[in-house]
């Protein structure tokens, strides 16, 4: 198969997810913050692997060269892979992390339900006059008493 066919499809397909590239955009500032988040995002969405397959494809085919296009054809459809999997990776680690947070609010919100008579009931004590320690002790006994089982509020 001619490989500038290959390499046309490619470019078609990387140009909309890359978007304008050039070598300039794979080096950072570490003292711009910015630019320090636009790095860690590209890196983990696979971005820098779709771009260099996109780069490579369009100098070979610039160059006109036989031998660098048939190169080219054969290694950018792996930069291209590379990037797929990267994104694919860093998606699924957004799901599980979304995931995560969204259970984790919902057992904070559980136990804070839980606490929420106990913590009245020690605010009520305080307002009566008894001390802090006081009624600490008091609720915690009462707790007890109730067989109240939960460790923290958060």
């Amino acid at each position: 198969m001619d490989p500038r066919i290959i390499l046309t499809k490619l470019i078609e397909r990387l140009e909309p997810i890359v978007g304008k590239v050039s070598k300039g955009d794979f080096g950072v500032w570490a003292d711009n913050p910015e630019e320090v988040k636009l790095y860690r995002d590209r890196s983990l969405s696979g971005w820098y692997s779709y771009a260099r397959a996109l780069l490579d494809a369009r100098a070979a085919l610039q160059s006109g060269d036989a031998a660098r296009m048939a190169e080219a054809a054969l290694i950018c459809p792996t930069f291209e892979a590379k990037g797929r999997q990267e994104a694919a990776r860093h998606a699924e680690r957004v799901k599980r992390s979304d995931g995560g947070r969204v259970t984790a609010e919902k057992r904070k919100k559980e136990a804070a339900d839980d606490w929420a008579p106990w913590i009245a009931r020690f605010h009520e004590l305080v307002r009566a006059g008894m001390k802090a320690r006081a009624a600490r002790s008091e609720v915690t006994r009462e707790m007890v008493t109730v067989g109240f089982t939960h460790k923290s509020v958060i």
